[in-house]
């Protein structure tokens, strides 16, 4: 028997997966190798190769060919149907290659180039058969928004004409910001009877000529859960030539018509209120300027300068610019409001029901 070397060059493979994907793909393999005698002189006769397929769980599966060797030389293309049923291709695939019965070593398969060219828009709804991705092949959170192109699910893509939603299955929770938007809203989709009772507790409206928005009053509305970005504060536009921030306590300007300055002057009575952090409803919103707190529950800057402050006091203004703190004997107009948390510290913010009086 003569002792055989090979050296095998797999070349391709080309391999089908499905009846319908990629149905004009071969469903073959075809292998490439040199074999040579004892001596290294390559070998001319007819052979019997057979070729084991093992996935590292099944059995191995055989193919049994005869092939002519020129030279040294052999090609052939492997016919994998019978392979096809049997292997799990999620494991590495490897061959062993068997000469007249010499094993002559192993080679693990490689991508197939009709694998490594899919490209965006190869794999369309023609190439997949009917029923052939169900929910079980589709793992968890796959299927995500930025994946589904607008329009691509239609009513006549899912089966029995439409998707079944069961009542209460969508809520506000479950749908983003700005997701639903006219264009996505068919025509007379939105009907009384859709609509629940007290279900829409306040509306706005953007019109479509310039981006304006429209409130709508209901008049017999008992109670609003809440108005605009869900503050607790009346606030209003004021301009000023300093620096302000959020908590400040402000005065009405000295030296200049219709604007705010922070507060230097224990008891001022010229106080406006305080700046801001999150108002409820802002008014003149339009203007340019800081947002003056004119009542409401506010965080505030607060000092220890008239002693420790507890629940319920009454807040003036202090003579640390932009602070307030407690105050006993309280000087008409130079009121801010009531704490509602308790300070002991130095300096600091809590939160006041601001009501200036």
């Amino acid at each position: 028997m003569k002792f055989i070397k090979l050296f095998l060059l797999l070349l391709s493979i080309a391999i089908l997966f499905c009846n319908k994907i990629f149905a004009d793909v071969p469903q073959t393999l075809a292998f490439q190798g040199r074999i040579t005698d004892n001596a290294g002189v390559p070998i001319t006769e007819t052979g019997n190769f057979e070729f084991q397929f093992n996935d590292g769980t099944n059995s191995p599966v055989s193919v049994n060919i005869t092939a002519i060797i020129t030279n040294g030389l052999y090609s052939i293309n492997i016919d994998l149907s019978p392979v096809l049923g049997i292997l799990n291709f999620d494991n590495q695939i490897n061959v062993t290659v068997i000469y007249n019965g010499n094993n002559l070593g192993i080679t693990p398969l490689t991508a197939s180039p009709y694998a490594l060219c899919i490209k965006d828009g190869i794999v369309t709804a023609n190439k997949i058969q009917d029923n052939a991705v169900t929910t079980a092949k589709i793992a968890s959170n796959a299927v995500t928004n930025v994946k589904i192109a607008d329009g691509t699910i239609t009513a006549s893509k899912i089966q029995g004409g439409g998707l079944p939603i069961a009542d209460g299955a969508v809520t506000t929770d479950k749908i983003a910001n700005s997701a639903v938007t006219s264009e996505k809203i068919a025509g007379d989709a939105i009907t009384n009877e859709k609509i629940a009772n007290n279900s829409i507790n306040g509306i706005k409206i953007m019109n479509n000529l310039g981006g304006t928005a429209y409130n709508i009053y209901v008049t017999s509305a008992v109670y609003a859960e809440s108005a605009g970005s869900g503050g607790a504060d009346l606030a209003e536009i004021y301009a000023s030539s300093e620096i302000l921030e959020p908590g400040d306590v402000v005065v009405i300007s000295q030296t200049e018509d219709d604007k705010i300055e922070k507060s230097k002057i224990a008891n001022d009575t010229r106080v406006a209120g305080v700046i801001s952090t999150e108002p409820g409803m802002v008014l003149n919103s339009k203007e340019k300027g800081y947002k003056l707190a004119l009542v409401g529950k506010v965080p505030v800057k607060v000092t220890n300068e008239g002693g420790i402050i507890n629940r319920g006091d009454i807040l003036s203004v202090s003579s640390t610019p932009g602070y307030a703190m407690k105050t006993v004997n309280a000087k008409s107009g130079a009121i801010i409001g009531k704490a509602l948390q308790n300070f002991y510290g130095t300096r600091g913010t809590i939160l006041v029901l601001v009501n200036l009086q």
